[in-house]
């Protein structure tokens, strides 16, 4: 049977550890093909997140705890949670569960072997009333490079 490690950073998120985690177990029971475990990353949290994902540790063998004395960043807590994972394969979600856990069945699925792909990517639609901005700071940023002409900042002059 092949292993899912969900690597799950958390700072400061007390009230939505366990939410997190029963929304995995619920979508988890549509498929059964694998196990689970879960990594924790706390990144230097202050309010009792820690106890949160003890709690659970306490429930779920499978639930596993990495705790900084400080805040790193998200991307140290990344690091951290691929270095511990032991799972056939990784799955990175935010535990404030701006992405449904139906989205990690669906990578699960997509990247399986048995379809021959070795990687699957889950991205969020830009909605359209969005693109504009997008595309006009997207323009503006290559038009400032693209002149690189110095600001004046304060008197002193800055290259773009």
């Amino acid at each position: 049977m092949s292993k899912l490690s969900i690597i799950v950073p958390v700072f400061n998120e007390e009230e939505t550890v366990a939410i997190f985690y029963d929304a995995i177990e619920l979508e988890r029971k549509n498929f059964a093909e694998y196990d689970i475990e879960y990594w924790y990353i706390d990144d230097g949290s202050t309010d009792g997140t820690v106890a949160a994902v003890e709690a659970l540790i306490a429930r779920d063998e499978n639930v596993h705890l990495v705790s900084f004395s400080r805040n790193f960043g998200k991307e140290a807590g990344l690091y951290a949670g691929l270095e511990h994972a032991t799972g056939d394969y990784v799955a990175v979600m935010d535990v404030d569960l701006q992405d449904p856990p139906s989205y990690c069945q669906k990578c699960w699925r997509a990247s399986h072997p048995v379809n021959g792909m070795p990687l699957a990517h889950a991205a969020q639609r830009v909605p359209v009333n969005q693109r504009f901005g997008l595309g006009f700071q997207a323009c503006f940023t290559r038009l400032l490079t693209w002149c690189q002409t110095p600001i004046s900042l304060k008197g002193h002059a800055i290259s773009a």
